[in-house]
């Protein structure tokens, strides 16, 4: 078997800039960053054309990035075309030569690049996949997704030599979708508890929403749902995305709400909060639910089967129904007034997520590479 220094990856990776928006990039950046800085070769092909700024702990990670073309704004989901991806990819694959390929997700535009030229380089093409069932989704969202998986998701996975799951719920939808059970291995996604632990709690109560402002986060709903909470409280909406707008119209109805848009701080956010809400349609492994129990705050989640792996209902936190936003509401409320619950909680969820690093991500990840590369 080869050592780490032998590994040369290509990974492609739709969204690789700074910052860093979404799960898929993120997962990207903290495991082939530690992948990377453990000797191997590791070239990140992106498609948006800002280049990526690198933390320290990801500086030997090269990045060549192309333009896209964002549809976020009109399908209301994640995705991007990058016309000029696929030749940089292929250019690029034929001068380095890499043991593997990667494709960070099986919905994103250079997975299909990926799994293409992997086809006709003969190179092997492992993909990691993060997102689970995607029946709490809306009609609109349900619907293209569905033909997206069922055609072009379905090439990706068959081309994939392996395929790595960021949880068992997703591991689930990949064998359903009719990729071998024997090529799957469940990775789950780690978290930073150095950086993301419980800090100064302010006098009153504070609630933390953070993620893509896209629908399948059920970042609207949860805006109405706080609306409607009885108590004093305030409300922290951190992100961006194509439900800005509409979110900001809640925002002007409640002096409650705050709608910070993007920020680098979230770290400091989450260690203020009291109180976490992520009411999702659809997850793989959250790194904002993560992040949140890790910072010590009481989250509140929708009971979609990514979210009950993490979260323990009246343990960790509290799990409501997905479509009963008056159960989202009591929920809120009831953390609210409780602060004895909310710190119980808080404590819990900490504790559960203690032993999930980074590092062990991202030694499994190279575990997997290094199986497909020798056989």
């Amino acid at each position: 078997m080869g050592s780490v220094a032998d590994l040369t990856v290509v990974v492609a990776c739709d969204y690789f800039s700074r910052p860093l928006r979404g799960g898929a990039e993120r997962v990207t950046a903290e495991v082939f960053g530690r992948i990377a800085a453990s000797g191997a070769e590791i070239v990140v092909v992106s498609g948006v054309g800002n280049p990526y700024v690198r933390p320290s702990v990801h500086e030997t990670v090269e990045v060549v990035a192309s333009t896209a073309i964002d549809l976020s704004r009109l399908l209301r989901l994640q995705f991007a075309l990058a016309p000029l991806l696929p030749i940089r990819l292929f250019r690029l694959v034929r001068r380095r030569r890499p043991d593997v390929i990667h494709a960070s997700s099986i919905h994103f535009f250079g997975s299909m690049a990926a799994a293409a030229v992997s086809l006709v380089t003969r190179t092997p093409l492992v993909t990691t996949c993060h997102v689970g069932s995607i029946e709490g989704l809306g009609r609109f969202g349900r619907i293209v997704t569905k033909a997206f998986e069922a055609t072009i998701g379905r090439l990706i996975l068959a081309r994939s030599a392996h395929v790595i799951a960021v949880s068992a719920s997703v591991a689930d939808h990949v064998i359903r979708l009719g990729k071998d059970a024997a090529a799957v291995t469940v990775v789950p996604n780690g978290v930073d508890i150095d950086r993301f632990s419980p800090g100064e709690r302010t006098s009153g109560v504070s609630i933390a929403v953070v993620g893509r402002l896209i629908s399948n986060k059920g970042t609207l709903e949860t805006a109405r749902a706080i609306e409607q909470a009885k108590g004093e409280f305030v409300a922290i909406f951190a992100g961006d995305g194509p439900e800005l707008a509409d979110l900001s119209s809640i925002a002007d109805a409640d002096p409650r709400i705050r709608v910070a848009g993007h920020r680098d701080d979230v770290e400091e956010i989450l260690g203020r909060a009291d109180i976490f809400v992520r009411y999702s349609t659809t997850e793989g492994r959250s790194l904002a639910v993560l992040e949140a129990m890790a910072a010590g705050c009481a989250v509140v989640v929708s009971d979609i089967d990514a979210n009950c792996e993490l979260v323990e209902d009246e343990v960790t936190g509290v799990v409501v129904p997905l479509g009963d936003l008056g159960a989202l509401t009591g929920a809120i409320e009831r953390l609210v007034s409780d602060a004895d619950l909310r710190i119980r909680m808080g404590e819990a969820a900490r504790n559960e997520v203690l032993g999930q690093s980074w590092e062990t991500a991202a030694a499994e990840t190279r575990e997997v590479l290094r199986r497909v590369i020798d056989r």
